[in-house]
């Protein structure tokens, strides 16, 4: 008897080039799904997140994308919103899609009246929390469930009156066998067993507030300072 066919799933991902903390979640899921129950078919506006999923062996489209009505957005373009729209109802009809899943709230903006149309579930997938604004002119609400990362995440949407039973906590996973064979750290830097370490992990960009970080610990004077080691770990400009 054959089996049922593996479910289509759209994962949809806007973003800078680069692979960061979204990026490297959804990377992960990608990774991890059961091949034999999911099928999955990344669209994305990044190169560089393109690749990465292709050497997973996930189907890949790299196309522009735009998202509308934010303040950090662009001024709305009806034709540009018209080809996103219309990009998205190709792909999950060459690709037999069953369910579409947005990494960010931005593609939820142009896949809810796609999932309107095809009458298909919609999941949204937060990595941060948003704004009002955002939350609303993104379409946050319409999508049939949301996950987020922590509490904070969702603590917006739930203030809103978006109903609880639609919103998930999903905590981000780790891999142990990346945090194997790094030794001992202190030994590797020459920090002695009593030092107090201060860590920072992040990507090297402004948003990650590395520099708020940096000039705090410029203002440790004195014996508040000695004994005290700040390690910053992260790549970026």
């Amino acid at each position: 008897m054959r089996s049922a066919e593996p479910t289509g799933v759209l994962f949809t991902h806007f973003g800078d080039d680069a692979i960061r903390g979204s990026e490297q979640v959804l990377l992960d899921l990608l990774g991890a799904l059961d091949r034999d129950r999911f099928r999955p078919v990344l669209w994305c506006n990044a190169e560089m997140m393109a690749a990465a999923a292709r050497r997973l062996e996930v189907t890949t489209h790299a196309t522009s994308m735009r998202f509308f009505f934010s303040a950090s957005s662009q001024p709305f373009e009806r034709a540009a919103w018209r080809l996103q729209r219309e990009t998205g109802r190709a792909l999950v009809e060459r690709h037999r899609i069953r369910l579409l899943h947005a990494n960010g709230a931005a593609p939820v903006q142009w896949l809810t009246p796609l999932a309107r149309r095809a009458r298909l579930p919609l999941l949204a997938h937060l990595h941060a929390p948003y704004l009002r604004r955002d939350r609303f002119v993104l379409l946050l609400h319409q999508a049939d469930l949301v996950a987020g990362v922590s509490r904070a995440v969702l603590r917006g949407l739930e203030g809103d009156g978006m109903d609880v039973s639609r919103l998930r906590l999903v905590a981000n996973g780790v891999d142990p066998a990346r945090l194997e064979g790094g030794g001992d750290l202190r030994a590797r830097l020459g920090i002695g067993p009593e030092a107090f370490v201060i860590g920072c992990v992040g990507s090297l960009i402004v948003r990650k507030g590395v520099d708020v970080v940096l000039a705090a610990f410029a203002l440790l004077e004195g014996a508040l300072l000695e004994g005290v080691v700040l390690i910053v770990a992260g790549s970026g400009p």
